[in-house]
């Protein structure tokens, strides 16, 4: 998966849509920082993937207090399935973790569409 998300290229994209899918939360966050880095290049090193830990089934993270200043120009056009991808994580993803990291993501992304369909 982190090749995958390294590697960064369109061709990737597909990919990690499919990977936010997978039930595993790990996973989930991984192709949500890799999307998000296709579009914000550099985002990895700074994303959840950058700081999570694995102890047994539960995967952690932890959050910055800072002020966070991600974020896409207003003029980005972003795929509409990688939204499709987001949301469906924002609001079914395998962990909280996930979740708030999905949700993270489609701000920085400025996807309005995912929160026309509430």
């Amino acid at each position: 998966m982190r090749a995958l998300v390294a590697a960064g290229t369109q061709r990737s994209l597909d990919a990690l849509v499919g990977a936010c899918k997978d039930n595993d939360a790990e996973v989930q966050i991984f192709a949500v920082d890799g999307l998000v880095n296709f579009y914000l290049p550099g985002y990895v090193a700074t994303g959840m993937s950058a700081s999570l830990k694995r102890a047994g089934g539960v995967v952690t993270s932890r959050w910055s207090d800072g002020e966070n200043t991600d974020v896409v120009e207003p003029d980005t056009p972003v795929r509409p399935e990688i939204v499709q991808a987001l949301s469906g994580i924002a609001t079914g993803g395998s962990a909280m973790e996930s979740r708030a990291n999905a949700a993270r993501a489609l701000g920085i992304l400025r996807a309005r569409m995912a929160y026309r369909r509430y």
